[in-house]
């Protein structure tokens, strides 16, 4: 999952993180645009592939980025019998890890760190792993939960629109 975060300053940084039940992985920090080579050798291989290996998982989910439905990121998922989970392309309001990114950019804003006193991005930085580490894994597995009622909550709704 890539995201970006707000913009301070006209500066800017785009993260990435993945997150299960169990665990999260480290939290990447994306330099300049992500694009689907860099995406594959940069996340994919190093980081995606032996995390799901880890869990023994064997599908992901992604939302429709470019750099994740490009042929080359498609087809070294299928080369390494990784499945990608079907999701509607206009809900990215039930994928858990949204709502993660909203806690962890509330958890930002609020830090001591503010916008005001960053001086240089490196701080900006050093709060983004901080917090994303200090987010509780029980808070985690509360959304991937919520994920149930959200998806029958649109079912009930027939596609409009929902609390989720």
């Amino acid at each position: 999952m890539v995201q970006e975060t707000d913009r301070f300053g006209g500066g800017g940084i785009m993260v990435w993180g993945e997150i299960t039940y169990q665990e999260r992985t480290e939290l990447k920090i994306i330099v300049d645009n992500l694009n689907a080579t860099r995406y594959g050798d940069e996340i994919l291989a190093p980081v995606v592939l032996p995390f799901l290996r880890r869990h023994c998982f064997n599908h992901v989910f992604q939302q429709t980025t470019p750099c994740h439905v490009a042929h080359i990121s498609m087809t070294f998922l299928e080369n390494n019998h990784i499945r990608v989970l079907p999701w509607p392309a206009m809900s990215p309001d039930l994928s858990p890890i949204e709502h993660l990114w909203n806690e962890l950019g509330r958890r930002i804003r609020n830090s001591q760190n503010t916008p005001e006193t960053w001086e240089k991005l490196a701080q900006l930085r050093t709060t983004l792993f901080r917090e994303w580490n200090n987010i509780p894994q029980d808070f985690i597995r509360c959304l991937i939960d919520s994920m149930r009622l959200g998806c029958q909550a649109v079912i009930n709704a027939r596609g409009g629109h929902t609390k989720y």
